[in-house]
């Protein structure tokens, strides 16, 4: 090999290594958006707002007082749709961060359809529902509460 040869290859050689290098700075902060990405969600009249980490888990909730007030199968059903919602934010956050540093690829694809395994969104009311209402958490005379004035206990 001739000098000029030695030297092509050598440029080549630190373009690569200067292209790695780049690609693991974009891949770390790629990491680092992920970890800390958070998703809100809220329910069809906005009176609930849930937020979600990367693993689904929720990390935040508000329910306006209107709501709270109308008792525990309103709040449940606001609070399922605004989760579903939060779930389906991720999601999309994912797939979002995820193709800016990857690309349309498989493993935009992958990591995209390994957070919608932990996000499903799927959650309904009827297999979160309450309680039924006889057994509500006793009244201060230890009778059930059976009224609709909702609230806290």
């Amino acid at each position: 090999m001739s000098d000029p040869e030695v030297e092509a290859a050598h440029a080549r050689v630190n373009a690569d290594i200067r292209e790695v290098q780049d690609r693991a700075v974009r891949v770390e902060q790629w990491k680092n958006d992920l970890e800390s990405a958070v998703a809100e969600g809220r329910s069809s009249q906005g009176r609930v707002r849930v937020r979600v980490d990367l693993s689904g888990a929720v990390v935040g909730l508000a329910v306006a007082d209107s709501l709270a007030s109308r008792g525990g199968l309103a709040v449940s059903q606001a609070v399922v749709q605004a989760h579903n919602a939060a779930q389906q934010s991720m999601r999309e956050l994912t797939e979002q961060l995820t193709s800016r540093t990857f690309g349309s690829s498989e493993s935009t694809a992958a990591v995209t359809a390994e957070v919608g395994r932990s996000n499903p969104g799927a959650a309904t009311v009827a297999e979160n529902a309450p309680a039924p209402r006889d057994q509500s958490p006793p009244g201060s005379d230890g009778t059930p509460r059976n009224d609709d004035r909702g609230g806290t206990w």
